[in-house]
């Protein structure tokens, strides 16, 4: 789960309505870095500007850099999605992808769940188990199974790991 950003500003693609169920799209890239007011107010323009008479509804088509379910999302979500963009970066991101767009869930991993980095997951077991007991012979860590001790907190126990930018970010899903 890689995501490569170029430029990051959050925006959605908004279309008239009308226009699109006419046959044509018309609509505009609106930056959702801005207040829901202001949002509001170029969604307004936007359809005053529609070739269409009767246009007064909107529908979001497309986001950039805000992780959605895509069409159909309401301002309102992309707005949010934006906003956790914003504060968490590409992290933010993935964990909205590992946790199937659940912003409520991502909000509580980056705020009450997450443990670090590391370069692995292994790597992190090692680190912790390290400043857990640091007080262990030398002659009794050859015999601990950091590969074994791994497999069973990640993928039997309540941490998981997300990869951003080769970096492993560890979260606990029990905190």
């Amino acid at each position: 789960m890689n995501t490569t950003i170029i430029n990051e500003t959050p925006k959605a693609w908004v279309g008239c309505l009308a226009s699109y169920n006419n046959g044509h799209l018309f609509g505009k890239w609106i930056d959702l870095t801005q207040e829901m007011s202001d949002i509001e107010h170029d969604i307004d323009v936007m359809l005053n500007e529609s070739p269409m008479d009767n246009a007064e509804e909107f529908e979001v088509f497309d986001t950039e850099y805000v992780y959605a379910s895509g069409v159909g999302t309401c301002i309102e979500t992309a707005k949010a999605h934006a906003d956790f963009f914003i504060e968490h970066g590409e992290l933010g991101i993935e964990v909205l992808k590992y946790l199937d767009d659940d912003l409520e869930s991502a909000e509580s991993a980056m705020d009450g769940q997450y443990c670090g980095e590391a370069d692995s997951e292994q790597a992190y077991t090692e680190q912790t188990f390290d400043d857990c007991y640091d007080d262990v012979p030398s002659y009794l860590a050859g015999y601990i199974d950091f590969e074994t001790m791994t497999r069973d907190w990640f993928r039997h126990g309540s941490l998981y790991s997300i990869t951003v930018k080769g970096q492993c970010h560890i979260f606990d899903s029990e905190m």
